[in-house]
């Protein structure tokens, strides 16, 4: 079999997977493809106005509730549970998971706006 031995020679050669040299390759055909694009662009004049104001005025305003936030520990933490759950105690991911979640709902319960269908929901 020696068509395996340029790919073995290569790969112990260099000492990383066939797959990490295809998708790298692939990214940076992508990347010059992306800078192909934008230079025929420019060449046709096409593109943003440098003021920015179109793209300015076809911003949607969205009011947000800053009042209502959670604290950034208390965000932190349903994210930090299933690492801390699965690192430290070896425990199940779909078991860590199930204590994020309940530790979301229990550190939000006074965030969940309408909370008797939430309660009708979990009853019947």
């Amino acid at each position: 079999m020696g068509s395996d031995e340029p790919a073995n020679f290569l790969l112990s050669y260099v000492g990383i997977s066939g797959f990490t040299i295809i998708f790298t390759v692939l990214a940076i055909g992508l990347a010059l493809c992306v800078i192909w694009d934008l230079g025929k662009y420019e060449k046709r004049n096409e593109g943003f106005l440098p003021s920015g104001q179109p793209m300015l005025d076809s911003e949607v305003k969205v009011e947000r509730p800053d009042g209502n936030l959670p604290h950034l520990i208390i965000s932190l933490l349903p994210l930090l549970t299933p690492v801390v759950l699965l690192a430290a105690f070896k425990c199940d991911i779909l078991a860590s998971m199930f204590f994020a979640i309940v530790l979301c709902v229990v550190l939000n319960i006074k965030r969940i706006v309408n909370i008797k269908v939430l309660q009708d929901t979990l009853l019947y």
